[in-house]
């Protein structure tokens, strides 16, 4: 809790507050950026507003984001796998993980809460929707996972960060399963997608 302590101000009365937040924080094993809702908290959070501050709102990052990208929830994401055999030991027999199974081993499951889908996506599979063939450029780093984004216009989208120096492996390409999606390498080696994705949008409307 060392990297908590040195973000909080000692400021008078509010050295009794630190100490009480940082004890029962590390007792319950929460994360640095995390208050837990008892009510000796509360009061603390109450009495001295610079806590809150510290705190991330539900919410605020959609509303400063980039109107251009307007990200709507995270689609899919996963690991890209060059091994399926032992991925699938890992994930499905281990971690238990129900999933199904399409053409090519490529293993999803839509069960997860967190993000829409979690899969196991063969790395033929990626580079033949990035590239048009089952083989990875040697000239171009191979990713380790893959993330994606679905957002408001992918043509907005795949602009704006272009606009921004992100080069595009695959440009508003539509799938053949309808998803609308443009690829490129985070700087953390992510396979990263801004998509349009129709089945998951039918799900968002029937559920709000």
């Amino acid at each position: 809790m060392t990297g908590f302590r040195s973000r909080v101000p000692r400021l008078g009365g509010v050295e009794d507050c630190q100490r009480r937040v940082v004890i029962q924080t590390a007792s319950a094993s929460l994360t640095r950026n995390t208050f837990p809702t008892n009510e000796s908290h509360q009061i603390c959070l109450t009495t001295h507003p610079w806590a809150s501050a510290l705190i991330s709102q539900a919410g605020e990052a959609m509303r400063t984001a980039n109107a251009n990208l307007d990200i709507l929830f995270i689609a899919g994401f996963g690991p890209i796998v060059r091994d399926t055999a032992k991925s699938r030991k890992l994930y499905g027999d281990v971690m238990r993980i129900p999933f199904k199974e399409e053409t090519g081993e490529y293993l999803h499951t839509e069960a997860l809460g967190g993000a829409k889908t979690f899969a196991l996506w063969p790395l033929p599979q990626a580079a033949r929707s990035c590239f048009g063939k089952d083989s990875w450029p040697d000239n171009v780093p191979v990713p380790q996972a893959w993330l994606e984004f679905d957002v408001g216009s992918v043509e907005k989208a795949t602009a704006e960060l272009e606009s921004k120096g992100y080069k595009m492996l695959v440009k508003n390409r539509k799938e053949p399963w309808g998803q609308v999606v443009s690829r490129f390498l985070s700087p953390e080696g992510l396979l990263v997608g801004v998509t349009f994705t129709p089945m998951m949008r039918d799900s968002e409307e029937e559920a709000s």
